[in-house]
């Protein structure tokens, strides 16, 4: 059974690489901001490095997530982002700078995947609303303390000391992940499942991830085609293409027959890559629109952290009382909306305030969608339907962000901005109606691991 010590080590883990890469947003932000002379297609370029480099990996990447250890895969993830980070501050073109993160987001397309299936396979199903909502606070409070130190830390010492601090925060997370349990391959911690999670699970839910959700904690691995370079045991070898074509029929059967679970996914999806690429112009808003300094950027972006600490405090607290949907569908409206109120506001007092706003809802947003997603993907698929829903996302924000930089950069920065989140909030509204209309569920039993 998963302890609390092994809990406490893998938030703590995760929660030090969060610190560093919100302490790294701003610095790489006012990097880019600077090298370009202040041009919004530039910083929009910025944020699409990530999603174009999920789409060259994740093809193939959760073939292997779903058949190596987890583990590993995060450990390897972490220490190669951590040493590409470390080269960023000795380049100094913008080119140079988009090569080195788009090798670290092809480096870090196995993590997200691999990441979601280690928690699956350590945290009993019954827990995970409540460990998501702690991993949550431990986000927050990364999100909070982050920016703002990156923005003091920035006049005193340059960008590059906040970029050379974000590679050591890989190196400690990966040092963490290293003392923690290795899971395995092919199974996943018994659990029973909440009923809402129950009402919306299709044919595929019913049966594959009634075994090996419900059933017993030695799942057979997946079958390969005969010949597969993925079959060989122990081994880690990029899949051929028979392996990778059997790997996608798999992943349509499921497709095809959990379309409750597309609904809420798309609609979920949609409104967070509408505000993906928005949030991709927030620098350039701040410094140019609302005419802030860095250290007021920085200090804006933490008032998001002070909301997303106080959302995802308030989600652990009633991850038993409250269904995870309602977490789904309200959060996602509340960051919706706020969304739209930053892009509306003038000054310092109303940015900061629509910060918190937006910070609360995320918190509740992310964790029940990552409960929703776990309780909903069957263990021995969820490596490939993460890469796919990756690789899906990743095409929509590449051509929604740098759509928003070349409309911003033509007709105005906040009139795009704000038509494109009152578009969000349409979706927002759309999953909250549809997330309302489960049943509450009985309230959960005992902790497991007492976090």
């Amino acid at each position: 059974m998963t302890t609390w010590r092994q809990a406490v080590l893998l938030v703590s883990g995760l929660g030090l690489s969060y610190l560093g890469n919100w302490i790294y947003f701003v610095a790489i932000n006012l990097t880019v901001l600077d090298l370009s002379g202040g041009s919004a297609a530039a910083v929009a370029g910025l944020f699409v490095l990530r999603p174009a480099a999920l789409l060259l990996t994740n093809f193939w990447s959760g073939s292997i997530v779903d058949r190596a250890d987890p583990r590993r895969l995060m450990i390897a993830s972490d220490v190669v982002r951590g040493a590409l980070m470390a080269a960023i501050p000795f380049v100094s073109t913008l080119w140079g700078i988009y090569g080195l993160v788009f090798l670290i987001g092809l480096a870090g397309s196995f993590f997200g995947p691999s990441q979601q299936v280690y928690i699956v396979k350590l945290i009993p199903g019954e827990e995970r609303a409540r460990f998501n909502s702690i991993l949550g606070m431990s986000s927050s409070g990364a999100f909070l303390l982050g920016p703002a130190v990156s923005g003091l830390l920035i006049p005193l010492w340059g960008a590059d000391f906040s970029i050379f601090f974000n590679a050591a925060t890989f190196f400690a997370c990966a040092g963490m992940i290293a003392l923690l349990p290795p899971v395995g391959k092919g199974r996943a911690v018994a659990s029973a499942a909440p009923k809402e999670a129950e009402a919306d699970r299709g044919e595929w839910a019913a049966g594959a991830a009634e075994r090996s959700l419900h059933g017993s904690n030695s799942a057979d691995e997946p079958s390969l085609p005969a010949g597969s370079a993925l079959a060989a045991p122990g081994k880690v070898r990029l899949p051929q293409l028979r392996a990778l074509a059997a790997d996608w029929r798999e992943v349509g059967r499921f497709a095809r027959s959990a379309k409750p679970f597309l609904l809420v996914y798309g609609l979920f999806q949609g409104a967070m890559l509408l505000g993906a690429a928005i949030d991709s112009q927030e620098a350039t808003f701040i410094l140019e629109q609302l005419a802030l300094s860095p250290e007021a950027y920085g200090l804006l972006v933490s008032m998001t952290g002070i909301g997303s600490l106080a959302g995802a405090s308030t989600a652990a607290l009633l991850a038993r009382r409250v269904p995870f949907l309602w977490y789904l569908g309200g959060g996602t409206f509340l960051t919706c909306l706020f969304y739209l109120l930053f892009y509306l506001s003038d000054g310092f007092w109303m940015p900061a305030a629509a910060f918190i706003g937006l910070g609360f809802g995320m918190a509740y947003a992310g964790a029940g969608y990552a409960t929703y997603f776990q309780q909903q993907v069957p263990p021995d698929l969820m490596g490939r339907v993460a890469s796919a829903s990756d690789m899906a996302q990743g095409g929509l924000q590449i051509g929604l962000t740098l759509l928003v930089g070349l409309l911003a950069d033509r007709l105005g920065l906040q009139a795009v901005c704000i038509a494109f989140a009152a578009l969000s909030v349409g979706l927002g509204l759309a999953l909250f109606v549809r997330t309302s209309l489960f049943r509450r569920p009985a309230a959960g039993g005992s902790s497991g691991f007492g976090i």
